[in-house]
């Protein structure tokens, strides 16, 4: 998840972005260009002439994105071959997608600096990001939390389940003590959430991806790993873990009692000049039929206990 400051900025950014998906391109508000010379040529534009729509996608993310055997797969495949199809409606010749890897430290990157046209993947919408990138975030296609992933033998001690269920108020040092580190790859909202119920030093960032975060868990080097309950469920099928034999999933609480929940969004170029490309992106997302059975394949059918994660964040 993309690095913020608690579940009201998270929750503010994803009321402006709902709102602005119920106003696209209605019949009385055009999507217009907005601003006039750039320095900047406008997306859509240049997706129409080079005929060419470039995402920017993860390759270790399931159910989002993974590569396999050369071939890309998942919701953010599925969608990206979608919204070209939509696009090259009234052309001879198609719109081609051409799969760029993205990784967490380079995706904002990767969109500001017209590498790739839209980023789709585990971003947590946050308004500090756009200003701080100059990027934008499309309407919310996701809601999930932070889960942390632990062995199921591991003892309460080490774990430690009830605290992070019910972290009691602390003054002073934080949280309770852990015999060994919760792992956590940086600069990410997970985080940022343990950090509000553990101190620094019980918090190990150095893991590059959900994997070796999920292999140092089943080998004992980390007491757990925490990510997006979603992506900790999809990585584990792919390890072909099974829940409660392999793993448990545990969800860290606020002190208020509610979950660090975060929405999914694609990164999108900001700046005036790109505005009809994220109208025609948001737009998309929200009302394109096809758009809306790709969602269902990759998302109706998770495992129960993330539906319900997802259902206590809406």
């Amino acid at each position: 998840m993309t690095k913020g400051k608690g579940l009201w900025t998270k929750n503010k950014g994803l009321t402006h972005h709902l709102l602005a998906a119920l106003i696209l391109c209605t019949p009385w508000i055009q999507c217009s260009p907005g601003g006039t010379e750039t320095r900047r040529a406008q997306i859509d534009a240049k997706i129409d002439t080079t005929g060419v729509l470039k995402v920017g996608i993860r390759q270790n993310a399931l159910p989002l994105g993974q590569r396999q055997d050369g071939q890309w797969m998942g919701y953010c495949a599925d969608i990206a071959h979608a919204l070209a199809e939509e696009l090259s409606r009234d052309r001879t010749n198609p719109i081609q997608v051409l799969f760029i890897t993205s990784t967490t430290q380079r995706r904002y990157s990767l969109v500001a600096n017209g590498t790739v046209d839209i980023e789709c993947g585990p971003n947590t919408i946050n308004p500090e990001t756009e200003t701080t990138y100059g990027v934008s975030f499309s309407v919310p296609f996701f809601v999930t939390a932070t889960q942390i992933l632990t062995r199921p033998e591991v003892p309460a001690s080490a774990s430690a389940p009830i605290p992070l269920l019910s972290p009691e108020p602390v003054e002073g040092p934080k949280g309770p003590s852990l015999p060994v580190p919760l792992g956590v790859i940086k600069d990410t909202t997970n985080e940022a959430d343990l950090s509000q119920i553990y101190p620094r030093s019980q918090i190990d960032n150095t893991f590059p991806d959900y994997e070796q975060g999920i292999n140092a868990v089943l080998g004992s080097q980390i007491s757990g790993f925490a990510s997006d309950g979603i992506l900790l469920v999809g990585t584990a099928r792919r390890l072909n873990l099974l829940p409660d034999r392999d793993y448990i999933l545990t969800t860290p609480k606020t002190t208020s009692g509610s979950p660090f929940c975060a929405s999914y969004a694609m990164i999108l170029p900001g700046g005036a000049e790109n505005s009809r490309w994220r109208n025609t992106v948001n737009s998309f997302l929200a009302n394109n039929r096809e758009a809306k059975t790709i969602w269902r394949r990759w998302f109706s059918r998770l495992d129960p206990s993330i539906q319900v994660l997802s259902a206590a964040c809406q």
